[in-house]
């Protein structure tokens, strides 16, 4: 898919939620800038409820980083692959607060 499909498809996606979004990443230095220019630079422009600044875990040590290293393990899962880093960082925040 083309970068220009793909703005077009994620705003759609991200404008389907009511409400803000946030999006989330553990790498935000390196992360936002790609969909920065994503959205910036292909037409489509800005979702308009997505929040212009990138959200961080609420940490990345302690009992949140623990969780997200016991997802790894339990799932066999490679770190700094996309889809696994999103499962680990939901797995995490459903996890954090409990014993």
């Amino acid at each position: 898919m083309s970068e220009a499909h793909l703005s077009f498809r994620l705003a759609e996606w991200i404008e389907g939620f009511s409400g803000q979004v946030e999006l989330i990443s553990d790498a935000p230095a390196w992360d936002w800038p790609f969909i920065a220019q994503l959205f910036q630079e292909n037409g489509y422009g800005w979702p308009r409820n997505l929040i212009r600044q990138c959200g961080k875990p609420r940490e990345t040590h302690g009992k949140y980083g623990r969780r997200m290293a016991e997802y790894w393990v339990t799932h066999y899962a490679m770190m700094h692959n996309a889809l696994t880093d999103a499962r680990s960082l939901k797995y995490a925040e459903q996890k954090a607060n409990r014993p």
